[in-house]
């Protein structure tokens, strides 16, 4: 009697449980129907890595890639060549070495009317890329 009692809370279990020899339950029950709240594990962040090297200011660029790039971008009228936009800009911080205010740097001339302009861009972007400590 002992064994058949043990057959008959296993039964018992299986049934509560919603098992059935020979069926496989395909019932869901969704997380409204329970009550149960979905759970989100937490965000671990792990510290990055420090650079062996110390990141160029410049990103993927050179000095003179970087200050060509920002001078071209706000350029008006025929670009010069790179070479000529580079010595403008040294050009421009030697002026300011030598004394000469920010505004009064001319590194762009001609009769086009956008020269003030342009001698604008190139005095600004040299002071940030070549000579910051023109920066003020």
């Amino acid at each position: 009697m002992r064994k058949l009692g043990g057959v008959a809370v296993l039964v018992a279990v299986l049934a509560v449980s919603g098992c059935s020899a020979g069926a496989e339950s395909t019932q869901t029950v969704s997380t409204a129907e329970t009550g149960a709240q979905p759970s989100a594990a937490p965000i671990t962040m792990e510290p990055q890595a420090t650079p062996t090297e110390s990141a160029s200011p410049y990103g993927e660029y050179t000095q003179d890639e970087f200050f060509v790039r920002s001078v071209s971008a706000l350029w008006v009228g025929d670009l010069p060549d790179d070479g000529a936009i580079v010595a403008a800009g040294a050009e421009a911080c030697a002026q300011l070495s030598s004394g000469t205010a920010k505004d009064a740097v001319l590194v762009v001339t001609g009769d086009d009317p956008n020269a003030a302009d342009n001698n604008f861009q190139v005095v600004k972007f040299a002071i940030n890329v070549y000579c910051p400590e023109f920066d003020s």
